[in-house]
């Protein structure tokens, strides 16, 4: 159940449901929202309003689908969210509302709140994540847009009690980027497997070498073991920086990653391609065999990689 793990993955707070008790504390917290509600509603807003919505449903949703919940630390009431399970389609998770108190933000509890809570639908194989966002509420575009929502489509909401809203509705795919996560580790794990025992073999012949009073050919060794420790450093590095990437479309983001990683043996063995020249110009046998060893190392791994994509 999501909001079961939830709980689990934000133990610093109590979740529970919004009751009566309650209400008196979420109103406060939304009035003190007064930024929120100009820009959406033209003036603050009231204690029914803040009330109904705890209430309201979406058509063709039930009671069983909606949970309004209160994030609470040491019984003080932080943060709203209301989300619909299995909205507007099976295995959608639609957020109706999401408000944090006004005197901790920037402090990043919606980003830790809204971090967890997709972490949470992931372990619960939702597909997607859902929810609308007033066109003029620069504040949450960004707020939004920095989990990876993109934009699907823009409506036009209408009701009496606030002027019209535009809105623009985001999707998140978290089936998608699940799979693409598991795709780029297991290719990552496999890689770094084969990586790790081509280090302990080096290691292995170095002590041999070093043993046997033969230094140069085990600082030969020595110089290999840092080439693979600088591939395999890159291999995490480029993860990290394509995956950080906003503008990469999710089922891109695999190809990308390798396409990234490869330019890696093409960028870094450049100046090793400079010193061999240089070497053999002046004929200096041992930068010869360091340099060629180097670039040796850098095309193995290239095709180790390329056979495992």
């Amino acid at each position: 159940m999501i909001l079961h793990d939830l709980r689990e993955l934000l133990p610093d707070y109590r979740i529970k449901a919004i009751t009566k008790d309650d209400y008196d504390n979420l109103y406060n917290l939304e009035l003190l929202n007064i930024d929120y509600y100009m820009c959406t509603h033209g003036r603050a807003v009231t204690y029914e309003e803040s009330i109904k919505d705890t209430i309201d449903l979406p058509p063709n949703t039930t009671y069983d689908q909606k949970f309004y919940i209160g994030f609470f630390s040491n019984d003080k009431l932080v943060a709203v969210m209301d989300y619909i399970e299995h909205y507007p389609t099976k295995d959608i998770i639609w957020i109706g509302f999401f408000m944090i108190d006004v005197n901790l933000k920037r402090k990043k509890i919606g980003t830790k709140i809204i971090t967890e809570f997709i972490n949470a639908l992931e372990k619960n194989n939702m597909q997607k994540l859902q929810l609308g966002c007033v066109d003029s509420n620069n504040v949450a575009l960004r707020f939004w847009k920095s989990f990876g929502m993109n934009e699907i489509r823009r409506v036009v909401t209408k009701d009496d009690s606030r002027p019209d809203w535009n809105v623009i509705v985001f999707e998140k795919n978290i089936l998608r980027e699940n799979i693409v996560m598991k795709n780029i580790d297991i290719l990552i794990k496999e890689y770094t497997n084969l990586l790790n025992d081509k280090k302990e073999k080096c290691k292995t012949k170095c002590n041999e070498l070093t043993n046997d009073n033969r230094k140069d050919e085990a600082d030969l060794e020595k110089i290999k073991l840092n080439i693979y420790d600088v591939f395999t450093t890159l291999v995490g590095a480029t993860k990290k920086q394509i995956l950080a990437k906003k503008d990469i479309d999710e089922s891109l983001k695999y190809e990308t990653f390798c396409h990234a990683y490869l330019q890696t043996f093409d960028k870094i063995p450049q100046s090793w391609i400079v010193k061999l020249e240089k070497a053999k110009e002046n004929n200096a046998v041992i930068d010869i065999v360091i340099e060629e060893s180097k670039l040796s190392v850098a095309s193995e791994l290239k095709s180790i990689f390329t056979n495992l994509m």
